[in-house]
């Protein structure tokens, strides 16, 4: 997987103009010195794991768009260091139908975030289906990857519009995060942000849950400057009995009231368990 992962690179990034591995121009490899670092390829999952780069939301499902239309999304991105900066010096594409017009080099202070637009342009053909990576190339030469999926019909199978740019002044991000089916009695953890994209800093009070089998153990109440995220580390107790579908609400909250909420949907133990043996069906008699 990682050979695989690592040949994608090379080819975005020779896409994108930037030599892995080479001199500089004009200047001679030192053949006494150690083999230049080999740039990596993370997915949006992995570079949230290992601290490097939070991409929300990881994918984005589009769904069904009418042939030739333009749609536009909005993509955060967080410096999940406590002490180091981060640089983000191009947005790459495998498919020329999508763009990041307004993009400029950014360098993320610790805690930061920012929005990164983009621009979709659906193909002229019927049926045609784009699974799109966006690449975001770090100063070091890594990168790493978040996904876009869209299908296109024709213009008489209805419209779709764009979903209102979000305009609170807090957003608790991803706002709605899909967990598939979890395993029964298993204790579940994952990760939210809460970003402040307001020119004020505003105080979060506390979190609050619709269903008591979402928990926030180590939230502390505090202040977030503007342009500044706050990570929510949250864990979902085990459940002993399936569960078809579950949709958990999380708000963020200040002294007036809520300032963001997210959903988090999921179920429990309806996957059919693999248990190694293969099922063998009798012949009927004639």
């Amino acid at each position: 997987m990682k050979m695989r992962l690592l040949s994608g690179l090379v080819a975005a990034l020779w896409a994108a103009g930037v030599s892995v591995g080479a001199a500089a121009p004009g200047e001679a490899a030192d053949s006494s010195e150690q083999p230049a670092r080999k740039a990596e390829l993370f997915t949006a999952e992995r570079a949230a794991e290992e601290d490097l780069l939070v991409v929300l939301p990881r994918a984005i499902e589009m769904g069904m768009v009418p042939i030739g239309d333009e749609r536009h999304r909005r993509v955060w991105v967080i410096n999940p260091s406590e002490s180091e900066e981060l640089r983000i010096k191009a947005v790459r594409f495998d498919c020329g139908c999508t763009t990041a017009p307004g993009f400029q080099v950014m360098t993320l202070e610790p805690g930061e975030a920012r929005a990164v637009d983009l621009e979709i342009h659906a193909p002229m053909e019927v049926g045609t289906r784009r699974d799109v990576r966006v690449f975001y190339v770090l100063e070091n030469g890594d990168a790493v990857f978040s996904t876009l999926h869209l299908e296109t019909v024709d213009t008489c199978s209805g419209f779709s519009i764009d979903p209102p740019m979000p305009e609170d002044d807090v957003l608790a991000l991803p706002g709605e995060m899909g967990l598939g089916d979890l395993p029964l009695g298993v204790r579940t953890e994952f990760t939210a942000w809460i970003v402040n994209q307001s020119d004020a800093p505003r105080q979060i009070e506390k979190l609050k849950t619709s269903c008591g089998c979402l928990s926030a153990p180590g939230f502390e109440s505090g202040v977030i400057e503007p342009g500044r995220a706050v990570r929510v580390d949250l864990v979902l107790r085990p459940e002993m009995d399936p569960l078809e579908e579950r949709r958990v609400r999380l708000v963020a909250m200040d002294a007036v009231g809520v300032m963001a909420e997210m959903s988090i949907v999921y179920s429990v133990g309806m996957r059919p368990v693999d248990d190694g043996w293969e099922t063998v069906t009798e012949p009927k008699g004639p």
